[in-house]
């Protein structure tokens, strides 16, 4: 058994033109949202998950009236031990995910 702890999301730029309402998901449960960031802001997330094998962290952005945007996912394996970054790049938007695995 591994934990992922989501340390910060990092907004390069949004995909929308003022501002992002996003969210991440862990093996498809949302487990943290932000009403509210801009180009160059970063916010704290600190979620703790246990797993084993793989896992998958999706970060979405909210939209109202419509299907809401996949801007990224990627899979941590329990193997990966250490302080990482990724890489969310997806509809028009860009974003670095902080994670560690323990």
């Amino acid at each position: 058994m591994a934990t992922l702890t989501i340390t910060h999301v990092k907004c390069n730029y949004t995909s929308e033109s003022s501002h992002d309402e996003i969210y991440l998901k862990i093996s498809g449960e949302k487990v943290w949202n932000c009403d509210d960031i801009n180009d160059g802001q970063t916010k704290d997330v600190n979620v703790d998950r246990s797993f084993a094998g793989d896992v998958n962290v999706e970060l979405w952005e909210e939209d109202s009236g419509s299907a809401d945007d996949l801007l990224g996912s990627i899979t941590v394996s329990e193997n990966l031990s250490g302080i990482h970054t990724a890489e969310a790049n997806g509809d028009g938007g860009s974003y670095n995910i902080q994670y560690k695995v323990s």
